[in-house]
């Protein structure tokens, strides 16, 4: 199967540096719209809101990235490279 680690963050934004990883075996822009969706809607379930309502107060525009396309087995092994990347960066709102 084909995976996919990404990035959301706000573009040109030294003041709010943080940036939201996420993994997907779906198309990247559809989890991004899902993301969105969830902003929109008001429901906090990833850290991924506090970018999207500080972009949003600000009137800054998301921006994301593919970081990695890769095969993986498993679940667990998409989790397992989104962790990866989530450990390796210091400016991380989804930091574990």
């Amino acid at each position: 199967m084909i995976g996919y680690i990404y990035k959301i963050y706000i573009k040109d934004c030294p003041e709010f540096n943080k940036v939201y990883i996420g993994s997907t075996s779906r198309k990247v822009h559809k989890r991004i719209s899902e993301h969105k969706y969830k902003f929109n809607k008001g429901i906090k379930d990833t850290r991924s809101y506090y970018i999207y309502e500080y972009a949003n107060n600000n009137g800054l525009k998301i921006s994301y990235d593919i970081i990695e396309k890769f095969e993986y087995n498993s679940w667990s092994d998409m989790l397992l490279k989104e962790l990866k990347y989530i450990r390796e960066n210091d400016n991380i709102i989804n930091k574990i």
